[in-house]
């Protein structure tokens, strides 16, 4: 009796193995150009991009712009997430364009993408969560937009990431999100409150700035910076809050702490300048000077962001950033 049972399981494992190799099991409800989507709501009619199948790996390459909206059956859908594990592993993917209806980033969503160099994050996105772009060793940057509120565990770990702006709207970066990005050389924390969670910065050798900008120096768990990372860093902290930062750990670690003038007015560097800078809802005004003087615009990195004659300029990333105007210089913050 035993023997009949034990064939009869063995008959029915090597069925399915053998449907599951002629017909591999599919993710997705519908397809669309060369995406595949999940259906989560046919009353709000909103859709999630998924895989298609469980081995799906390098099934979308080149640049990728993501619809907001997707027909199927006369029936118009929007486009709400990224799901899960949706581009794992396409590693000649270079570059993507997220809708601004989308308000979730899933786990593993573009992990181990080792050719990913760009994305594109709307303000619409609230949520990323863990491991999503974990492994993408080309991806050197990622505008982190002021709607983002929970990052997930590891989820830039093992990225090309050469610096970071936390937006005001994360109160927590939790275990482990920026662990061994070797690349990593600067962080800007917000001038909002934020605990920072053990792990977070765990291996960052290379990293030599921080910019913190709450007058509450952030919490730390224990071990959000591992070694003598905060050592060899340069802090920087709001105008007469040095003495707070040195009385708390782990920032009394640093041994270079320097105030600075965060605000979006600028820190002219010639007082005799009728130099005028001023940041509103993100966007730079520079007055005071002729109108055919260029400007160049560079990050706190050295690198040139802009050069031209304009005097309103609205797409600059958030951060803190210096102005030249011919002998002129001013330090403002986006």
């Amino acid at each position: 009796m035993t023997k009949s049972i034990l064939r009869l399981l063995l008959l029915t494992v090597i069925t399915i193995s053998n449907f599951h190799a002629s017909f591999p099991l599919l993710a997705y409800d519908f397809t669309s150009g060369n995406l595949y989507y999940n259906i989560l709501s046919e009353e709000d009619k909103t859709v999630e991009v998924t895989y298609k199948t469980i081995d799906h790996y390098d099934y979308i390459s080149g640049n990728l712009i993501i619809p907001s909206t997707v027909t199927n059956d006369s029936k118009t859908y929007l486009t709400v997430a990224i799901g899960d594990e949706a581009f794992e592993g396409c590693k000649e993917l270079y570059s993507v364009t997220i809708p601004n209806s989308v308000t979730s980033i899933g786990e593993y969503a573009f992990f181990c993408c080792a050719g990913l160099t760009t994305v594109g994050i709307p303000n619409s996105v609230t949520t990323i969560k863990g491991n999503a772009f974990a492994y993408c060793e080309k991806l050197t940057s990622v505008d982190l937009p002021n709607s983002v509120s929970f990052i997930g565990k590891r989820a830039f770990r093992y990225s090309g990431l050469t610096s970071v702006i936390i937006p005001n709207s994360l109160s927590k970066i939790d275990e482990y999100v920026f662990y061994n990005c070797y690349d990593l050389v600067s962080v800007t924390f917000p001038t909002s409150e934020i605990l920072i969670w053990s792990g977070a910065f765990y291996a960052n050798w290379k990293l030599t700035t921080i910019y913190c900008m709450s007058s509450t120096p952030p919490q730390c768990a224990n071990h959000a910076f591992v070694g003598n990372i905060l050592q060899k860093v340069t802090l920087y902290v709001p105008k007469g809050t040095k003495p707070k930062y040195q009385s708390v750990d782990p920032w009394r670690d640093c041994l270079k702490i320097e105030e600075m003038d965060f605000g979006g007015s600028g820190d002219m560097a010639d007082d005799d300048s009728m130099l005028q800078i001023s940041v509103v809802d993100g966007v730079l005004t520079i007055g005071g000077i002729g109108g055919n003087e260029a400007v160049a615009i560079y990050d706190m990195q050295g690198r040139m962001m802009y050069r031209g004659t304009e005097r309103v300029i609205s797409d600059l990333a958030p951060g803190i950033y210096v102005a030249k105007i011919s002998n002129k210089t001013a330090k403002f913050t986006i």
